[in-house]
């Protein structure tokens, strides 16, 4: 998801997954169930960014002879990405309290009802048939897009505060019964509140007097454009309608990846992994020829 792990310190996370997996390989090494001839990392949206950091550490601090890092989706400027998630709950608030519950609703079940079917991969030349499609407004699909940010949200707020029960940035306490006061006051919390209350400060006292355009500009993939123009090990897969994507993060994206990025006409965040070709596409990105 594309909050977890959401500090905006994209290579200090790059360091803590770098240790985490080398750890992991030395424990498959010494068991020797797996030998492994090639080492490949991928990740989708924030995971496809933190791959990228992880490509650019490894230049810099070579650990684990990773061969190819491909992201699929991944967010470029994270405060553009976050006004975006933050921005799909605030189209309902015009709504009547009964009319949002109707419109979400509805929503919910069709989702729950896609989800238990299952799927098989669909050729983008065939086109997608009627199991493919979710009836849904476009409303419904902000709607849906919002409330799975911030249960995310909701989640790592609980999950912080239960392992600090000083945190000050949350006045309930923490119980393991009867949460509804502190479940009510988490969700108080947009998307930028939790980054303006949480990350900010912090960031502060390691950065005295920084502010969040400091913060965002030393978190996405700007800050590590070297290794995206000149590291051959980096592949991206991305869609010209992620809405996570500025015009701007697009003309980047292009003009730093050339080709090593390859986009889809469609698809929105992570909305055409079933299809075929973009399957197809994401396993010959981890192709490499040999010397």
């Amino acid at each position: 998801s594309f909050l977890y792990s959401l500090n905006w310190k994209g290579l200090q996370d790059a360091e803590i997954l770098q240790s985490v997996l080398h750890k992991i390989l030395l424990r498959i090494k010494k068991e020797g169930e797996i030998r492994p001839q090639e080492i490949h990392i991928s990740g989708y949206s924030m995971g496809g960014l933190h791959a990228l950091h992880l490509a650019h550490l490894e230049k810099k601090k070579p650990l684990l002879g990773i061969r190819r890092f491909v992201a699929v989706n991944p967010p470029a400027d994270l405060l553009f990405a976050l006004e975006k998630f933050d921005g799909y709950l605030k189209s309902s608030e015009s709504l009547s309290g009964e009319t949002l519950l109707r419109t979400g609703s509805d929503a919910l079940l069709k989702f729950a009802n896609a989800s238990s079917l299952r799927y098989t991969p669909v050729s983008a030349q065939k086109g997608a048939g009627p199991l493919h499609k979710l009836p849904l407004t476009e409303l419904q699909a902000d709607l849906l897009a919002g409330i799975s940010f911030r249960i995310t949200l909701r989640d790592m707020l609980l999950c912080a505060k239960r392992l600090d029960p000083q945190m000050k940035v949350l006045k309930t306490p923490f119980r393991w019964g009867r949460r509804d006061p502190l479940y009510r006051e988490i969700d108080s919390f947009g998307g930028i509140d939790y980054v303006l209350s949480c990350l900010l400060p912090r960031y502060r006292k390691q950065y005295p007097g920084a502010m969040l355009k400091d913060m965002n500009k030393n978190a996405g993939l700007y800050c590590i454009e070297e290794t995206l123009r000149n590291d051959p090990s980096v592949r991206v897969l991305h869609n010209v309608d992620d809405p996570i994507l500025s015009e701007k993060d697009k003309r980047f994206l292009m003009n730093t990846l050339g080709g090593k990025i390859t986009w889809f006409d469609c698809g929105g965040h992570l909305g055409n992994l079933f299809v075929k070709e973009h399957q197809e596409c994401f396993l010959e990105s981890f192709s490499v020829k040999k010397k």
